[in-house]
């Protein structure tokens, strides 16, 4: 099969994508690294931003939930109870390093975006994508 080298329905063709490669590091450049705090990322996997506030900080002042908690950040961020624990107490964890809240946040989309892959194929006729 022979790939055309210009396809005429598109009203812009691009031949050479040096002109391209500037718009998009300009636009990454300018992007906010993408960040969530530890507090945040397990209300949202506990699933307790749907709950009235008072329900959350119920949940949150029972001493499993930290447990849970402290756990599920060993987990994903693949760092040992102790480094969680030097964090400090409660669960804001204010001396968490910014590179870990930068991977919640990506780890936290990258979840929603397969969710709503999930979601889409379940839709689609024959469970074939569109």
């Amino acid at each position: 099969m022979m790939i055309p080298k210009k396809i005429p329905a598109l009203k812009h063709q691009v031949e050479d994508f040096s002109d391209v490669i500037p718009l998009i590091d300009k636009y990454f450049l300018q992007m906010e690294p993408v960040k969530i705090s530890a507090r945040d990322f397990c209300r949202n996997v506990h699933r307790l931003t749907d709950l009235p506030e008072i329900e959350v900080i119920k949940t949150e002042m029972a001493p499993p939930y930290r447990r849970s908690s402290v756990e599920l950040l060993c987990k994903v961020l693949d760092v040992s109870r102790q480094s969680i624990l030097n964090w400090r107490r409660g669960l804001d964890f204010p001396y968490m390093p910014e590179q870990h809240q930068r991977f919640l946040g990506l780890y936290w989309e990258r979840y929603q975006l397969f969710t709503e892959i999930k979601k889409i194929k379940q839709l689609s006729p024959n469970g074939l994508f569109l």
